[in-house]
C-alpha cells in the first residue's frame, strides 16, 4: 500500500492529490501550501497512530515537496516528492503528470503514472504506480458540492486493495479543514487541515 501521502482544489495526501493518491493537478506557479493531518487506526480516537505534514511548492508545470511521517511504533522518517505535467487537460484530452513519491526516506520510493480530467464539478482520475517490485492502481473522483465544498471517493487495488471517501471545506481563501474515512486492511479516520499561500 502506498504510504499517505483539471480544476478541482487542493486536496488530502498532497495538494494535488485524492485522499490517499496523487491525481495529474499540478499546483499554480509560487504557490504554497503546509498540511498537518492526524489518523486514528481502527475506528479509535484514542489511536491516533500516525502524525504527517506536508510542505509543497509549486512550479506551474511542476511540484516539488517534502513530507514528514510519524507512525506510532515505527521510526519517524522525512520523504521528498515531485511531479512534472506532461500533458495539460483540453477539451478533448485528460491531463497527465508523472512523478515520485517517498523519495529518499526509508520508505521505498513510489513511481507513478496519473490521468485526470474534469467534467464541470467533477473530476476523474485514474493512476498507476510501481513500488517495491508491486503494481498498484486507483480511480477517484472529485465532486464540488459547493464552490468550497467537495467530496471525494477513491477506489485502490492491487497489493493492497481498498476505499476511502473524504470531505474537503474550504474555510477562506487560504484555510482548508478535511475529513476521509480509509478501508482497506485496517479502517482509518483521519483529520487534516491545510493553508495555501499564492
Amino acid at each position: 500500500m502506498l504510504v499517505v501521502l483539471c480544476n478541482a482544489k487542493s486536496s488530502y495526501s498532497s495538494p494535488t492529490g485524492s485522499i490517499l493518491y496523487p491525481t495529474a493537478e499540478v499546483m499554480e506557479r509560487k504557490e504554497i501550501r503546509f498540511e498537518l493531518s492526524l489518523a486514528a487506526n481502527n475506528g479509535s480516537l484514542r489511536s491516533l497512530g500516525e502524525k504527517c505534514a506536508f510542505l509543497q511548492l509549486g512550479f506551474g508545470a511542476a511540484e516539488a515537496g517534502i513530507d514528514y511521517y510519524s507512525v506510532k511504533d515505527e521510526r519517524s522518517c522525512f520523504a521528498f516528492n515531485i511531479k512534472f505535467r506532461l500533458l495539460k487537460e483540453g477539451k478533448e484530452n485528460p491531463q497527465v503528470a508523472i512523478g515520485i513519491m517517498d523519495w529518499g526516506s526509508n520508505l521505498s520510493a513510489t513511481k507513478y503514472i496519473a490521468l485526470s480530467k474534469s467534467f464541470g464539478r467533477l473530476s476523474i482520475h485514474i493512476g498507476h504506480c510501481y513500488s517495491n517490485g508491486n503494481w498498484n492502481s486507483w480511480t477517484a473522483v472529485k465532486h464540488y458540492l459547493a464552490e468550497q465544498t467537495y467530496i471525494a471517493v477513491e477506489r485502490f487495488f492491487g497489493t493492497s486493495s481498498g476505499g476511502a471517501f473524504g470531505m474537503y471545506v474550504s474555510v477562506d481563501e487560504q484555510i482548508e479543514l478535511g475529513a476521509a474515512i480509509i478501508v482497506s486492511d485496517k479502517r482509518q479516520f483521519r483529520l487534516s487541515v491545510a493553508w495555501t499561500f499564492r
